[in-house]
């Protein structure tokens, strides 16, 4: 029995020491460390406040890697999808790493599809119109991609379902930029008379300047120019009141109106306004608005029959647009260092998970055989203590048969009467 004892206690202090070592092993960072609610606060001031996209990829690629464990609750993976609809962006817009942003958006909309987070759905395929429009303009030199219309298409619907307004608005101004391209609205008419419906108020930041935007490329096709560049005008000064996007807002209407103006034939005062936003954009480094002005500028002095300053204009789009292409593969180069970084760590996490779950498996396991032998011990212990009291009951009752048994079997006394 003693024997049996110490080895319970040897199996007991190994099974205590194996499970301090399997969690001992984790030795994540301070930020692996960090609940997901922090580290998407944390990636949103890295991003938004302190410009440190580094930083802000870290702590969304943490939460994105929760995604493997399958024991998250819905609130989690809402992190978790926002974390992946995130890094899709920053992977786009800093880093020139579309394929990577592909695959971070794919993830996030299978995740928001299958737990129904419908605004975060609504980001998701917003972004993704946006990283298609931006490759194909950037590297196959096309201004309307119908992938792009139908993201943004679906991105409208899910905000409109899910009342993300901020996202319904957005997607019908990138869409009316598309068509703007495209030279036709009819596509995207169903979805213009649904904007038009809704009762949207001021605290919607793009609202009033989209609904401007609207009107306006209405007007135009409609071949109503004059009023057309009085919903520009309009578009222009409510764009002074929006906060995320001003300058694009601005940039945009006067752009706008400058192609109106060239319509018609009013060439000069076009000129005029496309000079300004070359100059804005040039010195606020907006390469991509710069593009376009410099393919406007070249569009209408040929429109003018001035051939020299439209070639001129078309070597200064291809110039500027061959920079932004190499400054992309630049930056790309320069930052793949910090990406095979990036999956170097989320590779040793993954085997320090690996480890801790065969170590917890393990645990459970040795657990298991201890509870096991603690309730053979128990159940031994007691058949013990029954057959003890049986053994003693019998040996009770054998000695008081035998008392009685040696009382029968002595002979009676006889005595004498006097």
């Amino acid at each position: 029995m003693k024997q049996l004892y110490a080895i319970l206690l040897m199996l007991l202090v190994s099974v205590s020491a194996l499970g301090a070592n399997a969690y001992n092993v984790n030795q994540y960072n301070h930020l692996a460390r960090l609940s997901t609610e922090e580290l998407m606060h944390r990636g949103q001031d890295f991003l938004q406040n302190k410009g440190l996209v580094d930083s802000a990829i870290v702590c969304y690629s943490i939460v994105a890697h929760r995604a493997q464990s399958e024991n998250q609750e819905s609130k989690e993976m809402y992190q978790i999808a926002r974390a992946l609809n995130n890094l899709g962006y920053i992977y786009a817009t800093y880093y020139y790493d579309y394929h990577k942003a592909y695959e971070n958006l794919n993830q996030s909309m299978e995740l928001s599809k299958r737990y129904g987070f419908d605004n975060n759905l609504a980001y998701a395929y917003l972004n993704m119109a946006s990283i298609i429009n931006a490759r194909n303009s950037l590297y196959a030199g096309e201004d309307f991609s119908s992938d792009a219309l139908d993201n943004t298409r679906q991105a409208f619907d899910v905000a409109v379902k899910a009342q993300e307004w901020n996202v319904a608005v957005t997607s019908i101004y990138n869409m009316l930029e598309m068509m703007r391209n495209k030279n036709d609205i009819g596509l995207i008419e169903p979805e213009l008379n649904r904007f038009k419906n809704l009762q949207l108020t001021d605290s919607v930041e793009m609202w009033q300047c989209t609904r401007m935007f609207c009107q306006a490329t209405e007007a135009y096709f409609a071949g109503q120019y004059a009023t057309a560049l009085e919903y520009y005008n309009q578009m222009q000064a409510k764009a002074q009141e929006v906060t995320t996007n001003r300058q694009q807002c601005i940039i945009k209407a006067m752009q706008q109106k400058a192609m109106v103006l060239a319509t018609m034939h009013r060439y000069h005062e076009a000129i005029d306004y496309l000079q300004q936003v070359a100059e804005i954009t040039s010195k606020q480094g907006m390469q991509s608005e710069l593009i376009e002005t410099h393919q406007a500028l070249a569009q209408v002095y040929a429109a003018m029959g001035d051939r020299q300053k439209a070639d001129l204009y078309d070597y200064k789009y291809l110039k500027a647009k061959d920079e932004l292409i190499h400054k992309s593969h630049a930056e790309k180069l320069e930052k793949s260092r910090f990406l095979d970084e990036m999956r170097r760590v989320n590779e040793q996490v993954e085997q320090i998970q690996a480890k801790h779950e065969r170590a917890h498996q393990l645990l459970l396991m040795m657990s298991l055989i201890a509870a096991i032998i603690l309730i053979a011990l128990v159940l031994l212990v007691r058949s013990n203590i029954k057959q003890r009291n049986y053994i003693r009951h019998l040996y009770e009752k054998n000695v008081q048969l035998l008392d009685v048994k040696v009382a029968a079997d002595q002979p009676a006394s006889h005595f004498a009467r006097g």
